[in-house]
């Protein structure tokens, strides 16, 4: 059984190097059946010579390799080209994507390999992403629907609780579970998956992308699961400038809305484009009251409702095959 590991590298050298470590300590645990290969989004920062020094300086690269793209196509494009070189000798039984922020705990690779292996219904699966102290990361989510956003936006505490099921960040649980798509940081996928729909979408540049991936998988029959015994430390953010702790201070980046656009558009069609983003910014307008008449801070990412508008479907329409 041959697992290949993907990191998809932009100006994070270091990140990926203490990864390696780990991921290095892993393999020798599985009969060196774990490969990896990292793909430089041309990191104009000396990110692929240092990579590949370290790989030689620690004679990894009969299983580890470093490949360069010419430019930076995004999350999907760096994926795809590592794919690409593995479909010239045949794909391996399954592919690991990995986030360069992430830092497997020992054990990680084998959970998801033997869940995969154990459950022939499930082709796809994903690890338990914490924090460095070990407290646990949301990490299961339900797709977006117009529903969804529009209470998530709202977060009204007692609308909150009544339409919990439904959210799109799923509570965190200590048991295994199916979910409709995972947090892409770390999942494991059965070589079947792509044989049958295909590399990722090169049109997301970032953000959604995994999301658009699950949701093809499931067109298709394929379930995916959380798999909590296999733990990795993930630095959310560290890699994009995006986690939970940076929205209250930093602008979204366009990036983010236009491929929030392009999956529904895609996936959900235009009317239901419509509702959600007519959701989306009626539940932020109601907030917004509700944290005016309380008398509460702003904590959400700087001019949101006008970057919203700007990339919604009221101004930019329905045609995202240009993105």
């Amino acid at each position: 059984m041959k697992i290949l590991a993907i990191i998809v590298n932009y100006q994070t050298a270091d990140l990926v190097i203490k990864g390696l470590h780990a991921l290095a300590r892993e393999s020798s645990t599985l009969n060196d059946c774990l490969h990896v290969t990292i793909v430089d989004n041309n990191s104009r920062d000396g990110s692929f010579e240092k990579i590949h020094k370290i790989i030689e300086k620690n004679q990894w690269s009969e299983n580890f390799k470093i490949i360069s793209s010419k430019k930076n196509s995004g999350f999907a494009a760096g994926n795809n080209i590592a794919l690409r070189e593995a479909l010239k000798t045949g794909l391996p039984d399954f592919i690991w994507l990995l986030n360069p922020d992430t830092f497997i705990r020992p054990g990680a690779a084998r959970e998801l390999l033997n869940f995969l292996k154990n459950n022939h219904q499930t082709a796809i699966c994903g690890s338990r992403l914490e924090d460095e102290d070990g407290t646990p990361q949301i990490s299961t989510f339900n797709f977006p629907s117009f529903f969804n956003e529009f209470i998530g936006m709202l977060s009204l505490g007692i609308v909150s609780r009544i339409f919990n099921a439904y959210l799109i960040h799923q509570p965190v649980r200590g048991t295994s579970h199916k979910a409709d798509w995972l947090s892409g940081a770390s999942v494991m996928i059965k070589r079947e998956v792509f044989e049958t729909i295909g590399l990722m979408d090169e049109h997301y540049f970032l953000y959604f992308e995994e999301v658009d991936f699950f949701y093809q998988a499931r067109k298709f029959g394929f379930n995916c699961w959380y798999v909590p015994s296999s733990r990795v430390i993930h630095k959310a953010g560290a890699a994009t400038g995006i986690s939970s702790s940076r929205k209250n201070s930093s602008r979204r980046p366009a990036y983010w809305f236009e491929s929030r656009r392009r999956f529904f558009i895609k996936n959900k069609g235009g009317f239901h484009t419509l509702l959600a983003d007519s959701g989306f910014i009626l539940g932020h307008l109601l907030w917004l009251i509700k944290t005016r008449i309380q008398k509460k801070d702003n904590t959400r990412p700087h001019r949101l409702l006008r970057d919203f508008m700007h990339y919604s479907v009221f101004l930019k329409g329905f045609d995202c095959e240009k993105q």
